[in-house]
């Protein structure tokens, strides 16, 4: 039995992470076929995605620093002092003795998920990016710790159908540069990030691939619950809580609406929004910019 460890699950009430993590565990039992392969999630929604996923869910480090604080400065202080030394610590015992030592809960059950399983697959996504030279430097720091413990363990880690980039500064290129260096084999969906890899020279093989979310079976349709008016232009639409910034915010929102009054003024528009991601106890829901 092999035990694989997906790690850097962001949340199910995002429909396209839990699609993708969906198509993580389907990709993966018919790699290793049938009942040969035991599948843990590691999610920053945990407990939440335990109920979504048919697998055994367990917290991640973004979890455990949500735990002390929804405040992102707060949760960024605690992982560098306290689950990134602690969690490496954790690791070098395990490498020696073969035992998780004694850890707060959440962090020794995260641990003990590490060190039981033969193969880390970091989960597909568009994580290992930064937009600003002084933030996002700890956020960045927690997604690829989040697989790199793996290899303090020895534990081969697999990059599964990455975004990579944009990094905007030279030392969250050389953070994710030297951490890439240490993986077996990372899958890229992007020419783009492909592009920004290229010249990194990494000593690994690096693919090309599709989206993880491509390899769900289609579901049959449901039975539609708002019937279209006749004659009616339909859209459903998606807005996101794209920026930082309220001006730039705006303008986005701004666009949005006026490409909704312009489509108005030519047809009998029925407009529908479509939340893509409800995961309201992190403040990120869709339904709010709605």
């Amino acid at each position: 039995m092999v035990r694989v460890l997906i790690t850097n699950a962001y949340s199910a009430e995002n429909r396209g992470d839990g699609a993708i993590v969906l198509g993580m565990l389907r990709s993966l039992r018919r790699a290793f076929g049938p009942g040969a392969v035991e599948i843990t999630v590691s999610s920053a929604d945990h407990p939440a995605d335990a109920g979504f996923y048919p697998v055994p869910v367990v917290p991640s480090f973004h979890s455990l620093a949500a735990r002390v604080s929804r405040r992102g400065a707060v949760q960024g202080v605690y992982f560098l002092a306290v689950l990134l030394p602690l969690s490496i610590l954790g690791a070098l015992l395990v490498r020696a003795t073969g035992r998780v030592p004694p850890l707060p809960a959440g962090l020794g059950r995260l641990l003990r998920a590490y060190a039981r399983a033969d193969l880390v697959v970091a989960a597909g996504g568009g994580y290992l990016y930064t937009t600003s030279p002084r933030r996002g430097a700890v956020m960045l720091l927690v997604h690829l710790h989040s697989f790199m413990l793996a290899t303090l363990l020895g534990t081969p880690v697999h990059l599964y159908a990455q975004s990579v980039g944009p990094l905007a500064s030279s030392l969250h290129l050389r953070l994710a540069r030297a951490a890439l260096r240490r993986v077996r084999i990372i899958e890229l969906r992007e020419a783009w990030s492909a592009a920004l890899v290229e010249p990194w020279n990494l000593p690994v093989p690096v693919h090309r691939v599709a989206d993880a979310a491509f390899l769900l079976e289609p579901a049959a349709p449901d039975p539609d619950p708002l019937p279209p008016r006749r004659h009616a232009l339909r859209i459903g639409l998606t807005v996101r809580r794209w920026f930082r910034d309220i001006v730039l915010q705006e303008r986005y929102e701004a666009a949005v609406a006026g490409c909704l009054r312009e489509l108005a003024a030519r047809h009998d528009l029925e407009a529908i929004f479509l939340p893509q991601v409800t995961v309201a106890a992190r403040g990120d829901d869709d339904r709010d910019t709605a």
